[in-house]
């Protein structure tokens, strides 16, 4: 499959229309994390107004609370260090032993330290946008298998002002995404899962040209930002 631009949402109320598989009903389950704030907060937002079940994570779990609080039992609220490998998986499984099924995994990474000025920071990006991604899907990945469907969406959300460079760093984490996304979509393909990754229009072409005649999707994000 060619990658080609996709919506990642619909407009109107309600907001996503990423695919929970096929003949799964209105009640999928979305993993979503970084989820208080930016992207991640609004697709959950979006996911429980649609009728989904929603596990939020963040690094401060009490910045979920008044997304908790607003939702009820549709959402669960946890903390998650997405550069913790042995955390990743543990909330896929909390997540699979709560709902008994997980539909789709939206990583959506915090990029406040996108723009490394000290080698740590760096390291951290690294190991949160890419190490953290890959983990996470991978666990994902092992129970959509068994259920025959599912989707992971990768979101790149790096805070820079249109036309701004990528710092050097971020950019090679952004390859490496690239790289783990295709060979992620290959395997997966042949079992039902579909692999996207989702960026802002300034970054739209970079993004969708080095993912010419590769298998995973590129799209926007800005149309599930709609929900009027």
């Amino acid at each position: 499959m060619t990658s080609t631009p996709a919506d990642c949402g619909h407009h109107g109320a309600g907001g996503v229309s990423i695919t929970d598989g096929p003949g799964r009903d209105e009640h999928g389950v979305w993993l979503v994390t970084g989820a208080s704030r930016g992207f991640g907060r609004t697709v959950a937002q979006a996911s429980l107004r649609a009728g989904r079940r929603v596990v939020a994570t963040a690094d401060q779990v009490e910045e979920l609370w008044p997304l908790a609080a607003e939702h009820g039992a549709a959402v669960v609220a946890m903390a998650l260090d997405l550069g913790d490998e042995l955390a990743d998986r543990e909330t896929v499984e909390r997540v699979v032993a709560t709902f008994g099924r997980i539909d789709v995994v939206v990583v959506h990474t915090d990029f406040d330290l996108a723009r490394p000025r000290m080698p740590a920071d760096a390291s951290h990006a690294a190991r949160t946008g890419l190490f953290g991604a890959l983990w996470i899907s991978q666990a994902a990945l092992s129970h959509m298998r068994t259920e025959g469907h599912g989707h992971i969406v990768q979101v790149f959300d790096p805070d820079l002002a249109d036309g701004e460079e990528w710092p050097s760093g971020l950019d090679q984490v952004r390859h490496a995404v690239e790289g783990f996304s295709e060979r992620l979509a290959r395997e997966a393909a042949s079992f039902g899962v579909e692999v996207t990754i989702c960026v802002p229009s300034q970054h739209y072409d970079a993004w969708s040209a080095s993912a010419e005649g590769r298998r995973y999707t590129v799209v926007r994000f800005e149309q599930v930002l709609d929900e009027g």
